[in-house]
């Protein structure tokens, strides 16, 4: 019996949405699922049947996390504290000459 393979296309949008650590345990077991399913009915369903199960897995929990989203910019963050900070430091003139002398001779002793 000719062995046929399933359909690459579903198989490489499989394996662009689905995160790295899962895809290689997942597309065996879609590949095994097709194999079976292709010789007890064919391979128009058995393509079918894999069709309508790789959309089933598109959930939160299997797609591949956007790059960049986790990413903070520590940049603007470092500079936007320094600017809050620069701005209380001239409000609140006595209190940050105590506070940074405080500082300095506390780090100059430790």
């Amino acid at each position: 019996m000719d062995k046929k393979i399933p359909p690459q296309l579903l198989l490489m949008f499989f394996r662009w949405f689905c995160h790295l650590d899962y895809s290689e345990d997942i597309e065996g077991d879609l590949v095994e699922s097709f194999e079976r399913n292709h010789k007890k009915t064919g391979f128009n369903k058995a393509r079918a049947a894999l069709f309508i199960e790789v959309i089933k897995l598109l959930r939160p929990g299997i797609i591949r996390p956007i790059a960049g989203t986790y990413q903070l910019n520590f940049y603007r963050m470092f500079k936007n504290y320094l600017k809050i900070s620069w701005r209380n430091m001239l409000r609140n003139k006595a209190f940050s000459v105590i506070n940074v002398s405080g500082l300095s001779f506390y780090y100059t002793f430790l």
